[in-house]
């Protein structure tokens, strides 16, 4: 568990007794356990020298020892106060408590109250800044993940593209990508999918409806999916038909704009540098 052992080595670091993770998606990087717990307790919970537990509801225990986590799984139920039954298990340690990282920017300020009334005299810092650091860097086994995610992204557009008819609706085409990304063994989509045709593809967070695609139509598709655990995200304009010189004449400013971003691209460049050449491009590099 090279992640535990990361979270350890940064409260050694920054001398603090333990930290507790409770976004489900930093839960899941650390544990490799996916739970979405809505309003019960789900954390994991990292001693600097002590074994790890993950907290959860006591119904996805199963599931829990399943994902592959070797050490203790505690569960508690709707009748129990899960804090309780945390504070027990990290007092089970036998170890130092006084001073406890946590990601600010989740638990909430009433969640913070209840571990500070639970842990008497406890200060309460940050983690968020080093978990974000940790998750930047890439291990093989994600970068094969993050890579059959994105593949599974292009094959959606593809099948948009292959749905696009005369008459049909975008939500019609939008139904057609997500029911043929579930049988790619895709878990969901990364966020609600747009497609969007017409006029409304100006739009930079439309919602698709019940517009019929003519021709002439650019159609934007902007979607992605999990697989695993990891997101894609995908952005494609096409024309349906033959487009006007206007349309043409858009598509290709964008287009070299982007090219510019990406002939720039280079270790030590900044992102805001990208960001000028993108916005301020009208057909020649403006530096």
């Amino acid at each position: 568990m090279n992640k535990i052992q990361d979270i350890q080595q940064f409260l050694q670091d920054e001398n603090l007794d333990a930290a507790l993770i409770t976004t489900p998606d930093n839960v899941f990087y650390v544990s490799g356990f996916k739970s979405e717990p809505h309003e019960r307790l789900l954390g994991v919970m990292v001693f600097k020298e002590a074994e790890p537990f993950v907290i959860c509801p006591l119904m996805e225990v199963p599931d829990l020892k399943a994902s592959g986590w070797n050490f203790e799984a505690v569960g508690h139920q709707d009748t129990e106060d899960a804090w309780e039954v945390l504070a027990a298990a990290a007092r089970k340690r036998n170890v130092s408590l006084e001073k406890i990282a946590i990601e600010k920017s989740h638990l909430t300020v009433e969640r913070m109250e209840r571990m500070e009334e639970l842990f008497e005299g406890v200060t309460i810092s940050r983690i968020d800044e080093k978990l974000n650091s940790l998750r930047n860097i890439k291990s093989e086994d994600e970068l094969i993940k993050l890579r059959k995610a994105a593949e599974l992204a292009d094959y959606a557009i593809e099948v948009g593209c292959k749905e696009i008819a005369e008459g049909k609706t975008e939500l019609e085409i939008l139904m057609a990508i997500e029911f043929e990304m579930k049988g790619k063994g895709a878990e969901k989509m990364s966020f609600d999918t747009m497609v969007l045709s017409g006029p409304k593809t100006a739009s930079p967070h439309g919602k698709p409806g019940s517009r019929k695609i003519q021709k002439g139509d650019f159609i934007l598709f902007d979607l992605g999916v999990v697989y695993e655990g990891y997101c894609s995200d995908i952005t494609r304009t096409v024309a349906f038909g033959e487009p006007s010189e206007k349309q043409r004449e858009i598509y290709e400013t964008v287009r070299k704009a982007e090219q510019a971003a990406m002939d720039l691209v280079r270790p030590g460049v900044k992102a805001r540098e990208l960001d000028k050449v993108l916005r301020c491009h009208n057909g020649s590099r403006i530096w």
